[in-house]
């Protein structure tokens, strides 16, 4: 998902009407300048790519947890923090 949301970001950006445009085929992207298609980019894109970081922060936090604790920590709270069931 995060790939795709990548292409299509830099798809956009590369079609835009800007200094950066590569693809010159005509008509030019003018659409997502009106509303109601503004919000595509403004909200919708960092709203899709906030998504894509919380689901990889639960992720690695969830990995963090199911890691064995080290043999040379004594911290106790490292061991509770690992022995907590899954919910």
């Amino acid at each position: 998902g995060l790939a795709l949301l990548a292409n299509i970001i830099g798809v956009a950006l590369l079609s835009a009407p800007t200094p950066l445009r590569v693809f010159m085929n005509e008509p030019a992207n003018l659409w997502i300048t009106r509303a109601p298609w503004v919000w595509l980019p403004t909200v919708l894109v960092v709203a899709a790519l906030c998504g894509h970081v919380v689901v990889y922060r639960r992720l690695a936090i969830d990995a963090r947890a199911l890691r064995p604790p080290s043999s040379t920590a004594n911290n106790s709270r490292e061991r509770i923090a690992v022995a907590r069931p899954k919910v």
